[in-house]
């Protein structure tokens, strides 16, 4: 399998600042947006994820732990990167969307940095995932 660039996919230089990655990334995610794309059939699957569907998927199933303990293969990484785009994307159960789209941006940009092998981006994942600042104001009751 090879191994694919995200820098490279998101059209910015290696050393891209955390502003520049979310810029990159919103672009891109309104280029391939179905609404954008009527008719097209790729970009209307509903491969998208649910916020519930994320959490089981990335921390019950123990996804974000193999990773934050050196036994994922790169495309756990990658999964795990595409499970908080998707959740990025959904709407925030509650609490409001400037809040969830920094709590989650952080979190996708610490899992691009693990997927791209950055030093320090283990630890950075593991400090942006912290399940106690989202669930304090997004967390339905």
């Amino acid at each position: 399998m090879t191994k694919r660039d995200y820098y490279e996919v998101l059209g910015v230089d290696r050393v891209a600042d955390d502003q520049t990655l979310k810029g990159a990334y919103r672009k891109l995610a309104m280029k391939y947006h179905p609404d954008r794309n009527p008719g097209d059939a790729k970009a209307e699957e509903p491969a998208k994820k649910s916020v519930k569907e994320v959490m089981k998927l990335a921390h019950k199933d123990g996804l974000l732990k193999k990773i934050i303990e050196g036994s994922a293969e790169q495309a756990d990484k990658e999964q795990l990167l595409a499970l908080y785009v998707d959740m990025w994307d959904a709407e925030p159960p509650k609490g409001s969307v400037e809040s969830w789209n920094k709590l989650t941006g952080g979190a996708i940009v610490a899992a691009a940095r693990v997927v791209v092998g950055k030093d320090g981006a283990v630890a950075e994942l593991k400090e942006r995932t912290n399940c106690g600042a989202c669930h304090k104001e997004h967390k339905a009751s």
